[in-house]
């Protein structure tokens, strides 16, 4: 007789698992691609569904120039005569340490898609003719559920979780706050208001190792917006050592 575990039911992923294994074999990497792209439609299409009546969407390429990446979502605020542009990414959220340096990649290939846009536009404004009256452009990297480590972070363009991005337009009065939002990296953890270093000590069986880490701050879920005080009303006054 086999006896099975309910955790390997219960516990297990098989979906998850079964687009990663497609992810890794280069025989398989076009299946991988085409469900990843209808994936990023269900991305536009939830950003769309939740979209600000402050703005409008649109996405294509700058006046027809195939030599630039496609625009996946662009929001327009002609009030304050701002354009976002954001590119997006949808993968298996990473498990382990080699699926961390994938999705970095991907998350890479989206930096440099947005900073080839911004080039182009900065050498060349008449590719937003389309759009009428824009005088503030920026753009971020938008992926589903990870934003990767610390090295795929880009000191220009934003990398920002797909839910963080939905509730910044929600709370945000108009576009130029999102954007301005953005620029000053606002979205980011500081050490010394949200976190301090930490070295907790870890052991196994009868040895001891002092580890690196970080302790929180603040007692609620991490999500600073532009239209709140970030999570300043739960802070816990420490110094970092």
């Amino acid at each position: 007789d086999l006896v099975l575990s309910a955790r390997l039911i219960l516990g297990g992923a098989p979906e998850r698992n079964m687009i990663a294994l497609i992810n890794t074999r280069p025989a398989e990497r076009a299946v991988y691609d085409r469900l990843k792209n209808q994936k990023e439609s269900l991305m536009r299409e939830r950003l769309e569904k939740r979209r600000p009546a402050y703005c409008r969407s649109w996405h294509g390429r700058l006046n027809g120039r195939k030599d630039l990446p496609n625009v996946d979502y662009a929001l327009l605020d002609n009030r304050t005569g701002t354009l976002v542009l954001a590119e997006l990414k949808w993968f298996v959220a990473p498990d382990e340490t080699r699926e961390l340096a994938d999705r970095g990649e991907e998350i890479q290939k989206g930096v440099s898609q947005c900073r080839k846009l911004m080039a182009a536009i900065a050498h060349n404004n008449s590719l937003l003719t389309q759009f009428g009256g824009v005088k503030n452009v920026c753009s971020l990297v938008v992926p589903a559920n990870s934003i990767g480590m610390s090295y795929v972070q880009d000191e220009e363009i934003p990398v920002i979780n797909e839910d963080h991005f939905l509730e910044e337009l929600a709370s945000a009065a108009d576009l130029a706050e999102v954007a301005a939002w953005l620029r000053e990296r606002r979205y980011l953890p500081k050490r010394g208001r949200d976190y301090i270093s930490a070295s907790p000590i870890v052991s196994f069986f009868a040895w001891e190792l002092e580890w690196y880490g970080f302790a929180p701050l603040t007692e609620e879920e991490f999500l600073p917006l532009s239209g709140r005080s970030s999570n300043s009303t739960s802070s816990r006054q420490a110094a970092d050592p």
